[in-house]
């Protein structure tokens, strides 16, 4: 029928994009499980971070409603959303801070959420090194 002909196009789109994420967060949990107390504390002490590291910081904080803090862009008058002094307080207690990535509930991510870091995902720049 033609219901079912929508349905099953609707359920095999669906398979092709887990298909596609799943590796993506094996991969991105792979990569936090090798994280350990010393590479948060690393971080915290950064007083200019590298680019790649405050797109993570800005996304985790989007991701937990951490608000960024309103300075001064490169225009006089202007401001930009900054991420980084907000986001250095998550990372106070390391190992809390892990503790909460691995609890992060992944799996109910709303949509907001998934569109407000949709541009980190895709920017080249947020890919790790290899």
């Amino acid at each position: 029928s033609e219901k079912a002909n929508v349905a099953q196009a609707i359920a095999d789109d669906a398979q092709k994009d887990l298909d596609e994420a799943l590796p993506a967060l094996d991969a991105a949990l792979a990569s936090l499980k090798s994280l350990n107390k010393n590479d948060v504390t690393e971080v915290r002490g950064m007083q200019r971070p590298p680019l790649g590291v405050k797109l993570v910081m800005e996304t985790v904080c989007i991701m937990k409603g951490i608000k960024p803090k309103k300075i001064a862009g490169e225009r006089p008058g202007s401001k930009i959303d900054d991420y980084w002094e907000p986001g250095k307080g998550l990372l106070q207690d390391p190992t809390k801070f892990l503790d909460s990535l691995f609890k992060y509930d992944k799996d109910n991510i709303p949509d907001s959420i998934i569109k407000a870091i949709q541009p980190y995902i895709d920017s080249e720049d947020f890919m790790p090194a290899s």
